[in-house]
């Protein structure tokens, strides 16, 4: 991973803005949609375990730290008493302090900062009303959290942690809704925000905090092809420079951002969200109702993405199991009977409640819809617990793959992702944690430095080294005539989806709902 000198991280700064856009033009990207995926390569480690407990009994709220080697729990970090909990993301510094944190949503409206090594709680910092989603943003270093019951992002600075940096980013126009952000190299500092209860895709700079596009669905009619009543799960492919947002399970919106049109809506991909894989070849939608998995793959810019396989099952012969939630991958190594590719485990929720049956995880290789691409496949299934409730979160990480479970007792558990026969998945532990396990991270064991500079590209006082900066220098002045022209076609070209791209004048809009009276937002 590469970060830009600090030059081009300054707020308010517009040649900041054209100049790390080129930046990051010129870098081979990777998909992003917690921010931490790069630290799950890393083989040592611990899955943090966040536990609601039960206040009715007494039983505190905690981060239980699970190793995965031994199955057991090394520590129960206590929580604030009334602590929900909601989105966590583990953090490094590259400023040379080499500190590791890890930020977590309280859904009580707050953001806790564990140290990382102590495995202590730093500070808790108060944010806007019912946190849910969380991102790391390594290249501001900066932990964005969406509040639901605001419509707006709280971020945080990890220089100082004990307030937050920036508050109220608008990402709504009139109704608050549950919303996500997605990030991705290819394109920061632009970032994409979305909106269950309204029809938009909002497009924000992540340097300057501002609302600055948004494009709108309202006039598509419910017999519009691009009907799309409101926004959830998002995701990109650098393969077509592609944004994919699903709308209300009617179907899976695609975007051009280079064009900024509207590309198509597959009706066939519905379901709540949607994720790509690290290296952005496959789009993957959970269909949790219908209860299948679908797999796109990008094409060309401007050409709607094709579903060359058939929808995958989430259904087990014989078996209750199933209604698909979240999903991790594995990155699979080639070899001279495999070219690699991602194995792709599925948090599964049903039955509800939990019975005799566990719903546990189900599990498919990129590599077996490639190679039968004509075949209808069914998950392959891994009895892995049970949870209450409609969500189900899992996490990857080194050799693991980890889901928190409710029954038949409260825990972790615990998958190897190749350590069975032949390769295959094997359920290593089930760990008894504390009550209500909501969430599961992959924390490192000791600073990785995954999403920061090369040593090489650094001189000793942590800046980058004086002929890296003269080979970006250079390659930023051959290139932002290139890019220049790139803007100049993208802003003269009529967007494929005709006018439904709103420029944004102002970066707030008056909303009832929001903490402090907004500034009017004008659109053109």
């Amino acid at each position: 991973k590469i970060r830009p000198p600090s030059f081009f991280r300054k707020k308010n700064n517009m040649l900041a803005s054209v100049m790390i856009t080129v930046f990051f033009w010129l870098l081979p990207a990777s998909a992003v949609k917690y921010g931490d995926e790069a630290f799950q390569s890393a083989q040592e480690g611990n899955f943090y375990a966040f536990c609601n407990g039960n206040s009715t009994d007494g039983i505190q709220p905690s981060i239980d730290v699970v190793d995965p080697v031994t199955g057991t729990v090394l520590k129960s970090i206590s929580a604030p008493s009334a602590t929900v909990w909601a989105d966590p993301v583990y953090m490094e510094t590259c400023d040379g302090s080499n500190r590791r944190f890890v930020l977590a949503n309280d859904r009580g409206g707050n953001v806790v900062v564990i140290d990382a090594d102590s495995q202590e709680i730093n500070t808790v910092v108060p944010m806007s009303a019912a946190p849910v989603h969380g991102y790391g943003v390594p290249m501001t270093e900066e932990f964005w959290s969406h509040s639901d019951g605001d419509g707006v992002f709280d971020v945080l600075d990890l220089e100082t942690l004990d307030q937050l940096k920036h508050q109220d980013i608008i990402a709504h126009v009139a109704i608050p809704g549950h919303g996500k952000l997605l990030w991705d190299e290819d394109f920061y500092p632009r970032a994409f925000v979305t909106n269950v209860r309204e029809p938009f895709v909002f497009e924000i700079d992540l340097i300057t905090h501002q609302m600055v596009r948004r494009w709108n669905f309202t006039e598509y009619g419910t017999s519009h092809p691009f009907y799309c009543p409101g926004t959830h799960g998002i995701s990109y492919s650098r393969v077509n420079r592609h944004i994919y947002a699903t709308c209300s399970s009617v179907g899976l919106v695609e975007i051009d951002i280079v064009n900024f049109g509207v590309v198509a809506k597959h009706g066939f991909a519905t379901g709540g969200q949607t994720y790509e894989t690290r290296d952005e070849k496959y789009i993957v939608v959970i269909d949790k109702a219908g209860n299948a998995v679908h797999v796109l793959k990008p094409g060309a810019n401007g050409q709607a993405s094709s579903m060359v396989f058939p929808s995958v099952n989430a259904t087990f012969p014989g078996s209750s199991a199933g209604s698909p939630d979240k999903v991790a991958f594995h990155p699979l190594q080639a070899t001279t009977t495999s070219s690699g590719g991602y194995r792709m485990f599925f948090s599964l929720t049903q039955p509800q409640p939990p019975s005799i049956v566990q719903s546990g995880m189900g599990w498919i290789d990129t590599t077996t819809l490639e190679a039968e691409s004509t075949v209808t496949h069914n998950l392959r299934f891994i009895q892995a617990g049970s949870i209450i409730g409609r969500h189900r979160q899992i996490h990857a990480g080194g050799a693991y793959v980890a889901t928190p479970m409710h029954a038949p007792f409260s825990g972790v558990a615990i998958v190897e992702a190749e350590g069975g026969a032949g390769g295959v998945p094997i359920l290593r532990w089930t760990v008894s944690t504390n009550l209500s396990p909501q969430r599961v991270i992959w924390v490192p064991n000791a600073y990785t430095s995954n999403e920061c500079p090369a040593k090489d590209e650094k001189d000793d006082s942590g800046g980058l080294s004086t002929g890296a900066t003269i080979g970006i220098s250079v390659a930023v002045i051959v290139n932002v005539g290139a890019l220049l022209a790139l803007m100049m076609y993208c802003c003269c070209k009529k967007p494929v989806g005709g006018k439904k791209v709103e420029e944004v004048k102002e970066s707030s809009v008056v909303s009832e709902n929001s903490k402090a009276e907004k500034s009017v937002q004008s659109v053109v």
